[in-house]
């Protein structure tokens, strides 16, 4: 009989597990986010106010619109770089130094579109052609990312990390995601949706309840972001485990 010299892999901790105890660690070191998730809540309480305004005025809106959307995008880019570092120094007991979050900054965010594209292309590609279920490849490279990001890796390498770790538990990843990502949005919509009919029932459809929205969802961002940022890390950090 051949021995497996495969490497065991245990299961990751239970959904519920680590959505509360990364709802106390975000909780405890939320001032530590807020440089960074302040503005991206304030981008999307602007772009969603623009766009209520655009449905009456699109002419004079639409350049403010466009320059406000690009904006987002490059500070997008930026915190999908600072965010993960961040968490990832919080979960491991210390807070990283601005030195330390912008490492190699420019460079991981050009790595960091090449992994994009790849991903897109692969993911594009077998949803087209139906090769492998798009959900079990996205989920196969969820580490990939923080691969790129946190460890220093190049694409390529981060692709290839990310499915070593994954591929003997991609259902048990697939499931813990779910649910993690669930149990932080599902709030979100819910609270979005009471706050919709509130402002509907008393303003009607307009500007003004769309930047009342908009508010809305941007503190509601304001507040999730942390949270889901370090249940995405804990999960990185027990795969690599």
């Amino acid at each position: 009989n051949k021995q497996n010299n495969s490497p065991i892999m245990n299961k990751l901790p239970p959904a519920r597990t680590i959505l509360k105890e990364e709802y106390a660690r975000a909780k405890q070191s939320f001032r530590a986010f807020l440089p960074y998730v302040v503005p991206m809540a304030l981008f999307l309480i602007v772009l969603m106010g623009l766009s209520g305004l655009m449905e009456t005025d699109q002419k004079s809106v639409l350049s403010y619109y466009v320059v406000v959307e690009v904006l987002f995008i490059l500070y997008s880019l930026y915190v999908t770089v600072v965010l993960p570092r961040l968490a990832f120094g919080i979960l491991n007991g210390h807070q990283p130094g601005r030195e330390a979050l912008h490492h190699k900054l420019l460079w991981t965010i050009v790595l960091y579109l090449g992994l994009g594209v790849v991903m897109l292309a692969v993911l594009g590609v077998s949803a087209l052609f139906f090769l492998f279920p798009a959900v079990i490849l996205g989920t196969l490279y969820f580490a990939a990312t923080f691969e790129l990001v946190i460890e220093g890796k190049g694409v390529h390498e981060s692709l290839a990390s990310s499915v070593r770790m994954i591929a003997g538990r991609k259902w048990n990843t697939f499931a813990t995601l779910f649910l993690c990502v669930l149990g932080v949005v599902v709030p979100l919509y819910i609270v979005y949706g009471v706050a919709f009919m509130i402002f509907r029932g008393i303003l009607g459809d307009g500007p003004a309840m769309m930047w009342l929205l908009s508010v809305v969802y941007g503190l509601l961002f304001l507040l999730i972001t942390p949270w889901l940022q370090m249940v995405y890390v804990r999960v990185y950090k027990e795969l690599r485990a």
